[in-house]
């Protein structure tokens, strides 16, 4: 359940449009439309009437969508003859099998020191010069301006972007269309928008550089604040630190004689109270989206979760969640582990190659993947190993070190009050509480009284509340009782990006869906300039796109609505939006992300499909009466 509402079966949907239309009586346009508080009651958002979608109109749709689908099925069936229609299922692939496709792809994708002019290998590159045939096999160029070209004249990137046609015009022939606000749905999606180049494209900030990688997977890193802590402590490393440390590189160490002075180095500070703060959020938290952030607003932002082993074995792709924007100028970086060796370690090394203002250890992640190794929640089943893992790390980082964590582990046996008052002995700087337990997951309401109580314990250690956050009133009612420094932003960010600006400027932000649009465009240029403009560039940014949109059509407009304010708990009902674009942005159809993502990046690949990573369960607990109550009149679904 990606939260946007359960579609009823058509059988059900047909049954009851027949029994509608059983007395032969015409309705008035709004009767059997529920009232605000009828959908309050049943767990909906309460919107106006004249903009919910009734039952028979939501039968009327699904059939008019179903007829269409089985004529293009039809009229392709010839030409698809033998070929079995792509399906949005999510395959489980082995490494076996994952290894042999990116071999593949490796051997299919062209030199790139050939795309930008010659490669100086020549016939031992690895890659594919076979120039004519990768152009044929070249997904189409995009319309508009190539984001590299229009900053630096040039792009790194050569044949294989797709902008290359407009490398010298600078703009491809086929310019496209941006206003959309004013067609149909079938129109929309049918137009191509160029995506507007940037000004200038700022280098980001904290990568990992070869010499290090080369060293950290040859196990020759040194680590002597934490080896010198651990020792201390008496804690024993795991078995791939017991082997003996070969001298650190000149890239691996930096300061000379900084890792020995484990206690006698002064440590940054940094101020929360008052600032907003955008979750750490695995997937949909990348670099793109954080920029959308702090467009509007965000003070704080922090990197996606990283693993600490990932972290010391030179992982590229972990290492890449540890990277910001010139624009994020009060950053820091969540890590997750099991073992106080590790993570300290990690922490240490974090400290002395990249920049950061502080680093955050997750306590609180609830994936069993997590869990099960002992990582995330599954600490707060061992306060003591937080008392460990929070005493290695302090003393090996120059910057703050900060503690995120739900409540407890299991429903009723909260577990945070119990130790809080010590937290700050161990020196931690801040700590993040998420009114829920791990068992919780999402479902139920953050219980903010006991977030309340724990900062009544805290003595003198900055809390941060986490947990429900949706509008300026329920950040007020939080930082209004004087008991927290901020509050953290987790889902709602996702929902709407602009409750930044709402909480600023203590109002409710009537957002249009062109604007929606052009934030969209703007996400899709800050990827293209992350993961580049390339195919692979262009389809990596499709995929975290798809992913956001999982939660952005949740997102109901504020002038459609009855009373204000929305709130995190509320499904939106089936609803008509102000224009076709706005009823299109809020449909929860797959198929209609995926065409709203070819607007912007061009068509998908062949048998492209799409599953949601991450399947939030806000809206999947409601209250029993949702399944027993009639329906009357209105749908379950957009799309």
């Amino acid at each position: 359940d990606t939260g946007g509402g359960q579609m009823e079966g058509g059988a059900l949907k047909k049954r009851r449009c027949e029994e509608d239309g059983k007395d032969g009586r015409e309705k008035p346009k709004d009767a059997g439309k529920p009232t605000a508080e009828d959908l309050q009651a049943l767990g909906f958002a309460p919107i106006k009437p004249g903009h919910l979608i009734t039952a028979v109109e939501a039968c009327a749709k699904v059939e008019a969508e179903t007829k269409k689908e089985e004529e293009g099925k039809q009229n392709g069936k010839e030409e698809n003859a033998g070929q079995k229609p792509a399906e949005n299922k999510q395959v489980v692939k082995s490494k076996k099998q994952i290894r042999k496709e990116q071999q593949e792809r490796k051997k299919k994708s062209l030199c790139s020191f050939l795309a930008r002019g010659k490669c100086t290998y020549g016939d031992d590159c690895r890659f594919n010069h076979d120039v004519q045939s990768f152009l044929d096999d070249k997904e189409p160029d995009l319309p508009g301006a190539c984001p590299y070209t229009a900053v630096f004249g040039e792009c790194k990137y050569g044949l294989a972007c797709r902008y290359y046609n407009a490398h010298k015009d600078g703009f491809n022939a086929e310019k496209g269309s941006s206003n959309v606000d004013s067609l149909d749905k079938e129109a929309i999606l049918k137009t191509r928008i160029p995506l507007d180049p940037p000004k200038e494209i700022q280098e980001e900030i904290n990568f990992l550089n070869k010499g290090l990688q080369h060293n950290l997977r040859k196990n020759k890193v040194s680590f002597p604040a934490s080896e010198a802590i651990l020792a201390k402590m008496n804690i024993k490393s795991g078995k791939h630190f017991r082997k003996n440390m070969g001298d650190p590189s000149p890239d691996s160490v930096k300061g000379g004689e900084e890792g020995e002075k484990v206690n006698k180095r002064e440590r940054r500070t940094c101020d929360f109270s008052n600032k907003l703060y955008l979750s750490p959020l695995t997937t949909v938290g990348n670099l793109p989206f954080r920029r959308i952030c702090k467009n509007f607003g965000v003070d704080i932002t922090c990197g996606e979760m990283a693993m600490a082993t990932n972290i010391l074995q030179g992982h590229s792709s972990e290492w890449a969640l540890l990277k910001k924007h010139p624009s994020e100028d009060f950053f820091g970086v969540q890590l997750a582990g099991a073992f106080p060796d590790s993570l300290s370690r990690a922490a240490e090394l974090i400290n002395r190659e990249l920049d950061v203002d502080f680093v955050d250890i997750n306590m609180g992640c609830p994936i069993d993947l997590v869990c099960h190794k002992g990582g995330g929640a599954s600490m707060l089943q061992r306060p003591s190993k937080i008392e460990t893992v929070a005493k290695c790390l302090s003393p090996v980082l120059d910057c703050p070190l900060t503690l995120k964590m739900r409540k407890g582990y299991y429903d009723g046996k909260d577990i945070v009050h119990t130790f809080i008052k010590d937290v700050k002995s161990w020196g931690v700087s801040a700590l993040t509480i998420h009114g829920r337990t791990r068992e919780q997951r999402y479902t139920k309401f953050a219980d903010w009284e006991y977030i309340y109580r724990c900062a009544d314990h805290a003595d003198g250690l900055p809390v941060i509340g986490n947990g429900d956050i949706f509008s300026f009133e329920d950040y007020n009612r939080h930082v209004g009782t004087g008991k927290l420094n901020s509050v953290m932003v987790g889902r709602s960010a996702l929902i709407k990006p602009w409750i930044f600006t709402e909480i600023k400027e203590q109002r409710h932000y009537d957002i249009s869906a062109t604007e929606r649009l052009d934030m969209m465009k703007t996400y899709c240029t800050n990827g293209l300039e992350h993961w580049g403009s390339d195919t692979k560039g262009v389809e990596n940014t499709r995929r975290f796109l798809l992913e956001w949109m999982s939660f952005l059509h949740r997102y109901i407009p504020v002038g459609l609505m009855e009373i204000l304010p929305q709130s995190m708990h509320m499904r939106p009902p089936a609803y008509y939006g102000r224009s076709d674009l706005e009823t299109l942005l809020a449909s929860s159809d797959v198929n209609d992300w995926i065409k709203i993502s070819e607007m912007l990046l061009g068509p998908t690949p062949d048998k492209f499909s799409f599953v949601p990573k991450h399947k939030s369960y806000a809206y999947k607990v409601l209250d029993s009466n949702l399944t027993a109550a009639p329906l009357n009149d209105f749908g379950v679904s957009n799309g």
